[in-house]
């Protein structure tokens, strides 16, 4: 019986630490990365892998695509006007405009798992884990396990980063590495933690290139001082331990860049972003850039959806007030992506006030709370100077947002008057509640599962199996029921003149030749036959979009 009596208090003491969430700091961030994978996986799998839709999806999938065949990029087309669609290049090769974390990770699912959805996925539980690793470093053991898992319940489950191939869980990953590695080095400098700083900057380089940057100058501002006037740590271990590290990665990350460049544009200091943005654009990204004609003449489709942007430059007060209405609606909405987001506040002014005030009542007198808000300020002004914005462009920043989150939690956790043994229970009970957030939006596919009308009774499409030519149906309707029949196919698509350029159904995979399927666009008969003669063999139909229906029969 004494025997036992050490085991049964070890035990006792163990599932303490449990249920007060204060695990070793390790195994805190496995479980995040896991659960962070999981989850997004379960919700996407039972409510059904939605189709790419956004212009950018499809860019980021012919990314994915390409790396997956092992390759940096791919030769242009013979006829590259019949392949042009937006943010990608067709010329000097094939390729996706945007830089290549986002389609690496894509990617990956891909190569691994059979889907780049995965891809999205595991891009969650990454961010999930550096999450965690980075808050075990700006608050305590529980409240950094319990916050992470509210962020994962709410942002990482259901929302577009997680369930769509748009972006926004890889750059965030960079930036966690990047502001977890500040407050240690700060704190010790060690080699592991520069290398992860460097490595958080090259995730941001390869995602969010401008925010990134805008981050890594705030970041840099409280490292600068410490390299400096810090005295407690040799200039010699500064730089063993962090200086030489860093730059390490970094110059690596720089060299694999450049021979991305190289292979994409044929200029090892020309990224496909600019190149794409001389060749279609007539003025720059900034709010401020002179028009000037662009390099390249696209098809009247395409030319059309750049039309779209094109904006006049601003000069003197109207750039001025301009960029403050951007930077408010940018603060605003980027308060509801991160926060209110991970509170469920969204869409709430009152709410959003709310937050703010708890935040101003408990943490300011946080020096690093400061720290968070001008960071956040410096991103979110930078940004408003560029014509177009939304919520993932916050990415870089979004988790010194939930940093804050986390620091007035554990204040306003610290300043309540319940006994010490039930305030310790604070964490779990947020980490409960985030499991409640996560078990609503699966608890309501289920609901509509179960209870939705019967088939016959809803609206009816002609589904991917039983279509025939004449049948309406979507663009992956199309492509899944011609790659089902004998043979390969050639689709030109003809769109009304009426019909929205926001859509577009002329995407293609990496390799065209080897493809069942080709879209293409219907130029006319006389130069549809140059296409047709590049890819012979195939079976060649046309799809007519309009706003009504997209109708696909055969090419006459």
């Amino acid at each position: 019986m004494k025997s036992g009596t050490p085991t049964t208090s070890s035990l006792a003491r163990s599932l303490r630490r449990l249920f007060r969430l204060q695990w070793p700091r390790r195994a805190a961030i496995v479980f995040c990365g896991v659960v962070g994978t999981l989850l997004p996986a379960a919700y996407g799998t039972h409510a059904g892998v939605r189709e790419p839709v956004v212009h950018d999806e499809f860019s980021y999938l012919l990314a994915a695509d390409t790396f997956a065949h092992g390759r940096l990029t791919n030769p242009s087309p013979e006829h590259p006007e019949f392949f042009e669609a937006p943010h990608i290049l067709v010329v000097p090769s094939y390729g996706s405009k945007y830089p290549p974390g986002q389609g690496l990770m894509l990617a990956l699912g891909q190569v691994l798992c059979g889907r780049p959805i995965w891809g999205v996925w595991l891009s969650c539980g990454l961010f999930a884990a550096s999450l965690c690793w980075m808050l075990q470093a700006w608050t305590s053991g529980p409240w950094a396990l319990a916050t992470t898992a509210l962020s994962i319940a709410t942002c990482g489950v259901s929302s577009y980063w997680a369930q769509s191939y748009w972006g926004g869980m890889v750059a965030a990953c960079g930036g966690a590495l990047l502001f977890g590695s500040l407050r240690r080095t700060l704190r010790a400098p060690r080699v592991g933690s520069s290398i992860l700083m460097g490595a958080g900057v090259v995730v941001l380089a390869n995602t969010r290139p401008f925010e990134g940057l805008l981050a890594c100058v705030a970041a840099g501002v409280p490292l600068t001082v410490w390299l400096v006037q810090n005295r407690s740590v040799t200039l010699s271990e500064k730089l063993a331990r962090w200086v030489l590290p860093l730059c390490g990665v970094v110059l690596f990350g720089v060299a694999c860049m450049a021979y991305y460049n190289r292979a994409v544009t044929g200029s090892w200091l020309t990224p496909p972003y600019v190149v794409h943005q001389n060749q279609y654009f007539d003025q720059g990204v900034f709010r401020f850039s002179s028009p000037r004609p662009p390099d390249r003449k696209p098809v009247p489709r395409v030319a059309a959806f750049y039309t779209e942007y094109k904006k006049p430059p601003q000069r003197g007060l109207p750039l001025v007030l301009g960029t403050l209405e951007s930077f408010y609606r940018n603060l605003a909405m980027s308060i509801d992506s991160s926060l209110g987001m991970t509170l469920e506040t969204r869409g709430s002014p009152f709410a959003r006030l709310w937050l703010l005030a708890l935040i101003a009542t408990l943490s300011l007198r946080d020096r690093w709370v400061w720290f968070c808000i001008g960071t956040v300020c410096l991103v979110l002004l930078g940004a408003a100077i560029v014509w177009w914005w939304f919520p993932h462009y916050v990415a870089p920043i979004y988790s010194i947002e939930i940093a804050v989150l986390a620091v007035t939690l554990r204040r306003a956790d610290a300043n309540t008057r319940r006994r010490q043994p039930a305030r310790r229970m604070a964490p779990l009970v947020v980490a409960i509640l985030a499991a409640l957030f996560i078990a609503l939006p699966m608890l309501n596919h289920v609901i509509l599962a179960r209870y939705a009308p019967p088939e016959s009774d809803k609206p009816t499409a002609a589904s991917a199996g039983d279509a025939s030519p004449g049948d309406t149906r979507t663009r992956a309707q199309i492509t899944r029921q011609l790659e089902r029949q004998a043979g390969r196919h050639l689709v030109f698509v003809r769109y009304d003149p009426d019909f929205t350029v926001h859509e577009e159904s002329v995407y293609n995979g990496a390799d065209l030749a080897g493809s069942s399927v080709i879209f293409a666009h219907d130029l006319g008969t006389a130069k549809n036959a140059q296409v047709i003669a590049d890819y012979p063999g195939r079976t060649l139909w046309i799809v007519h979009v309009t706003l009504k229906e997209s109708r696909l029969e055969h090419y006459r």
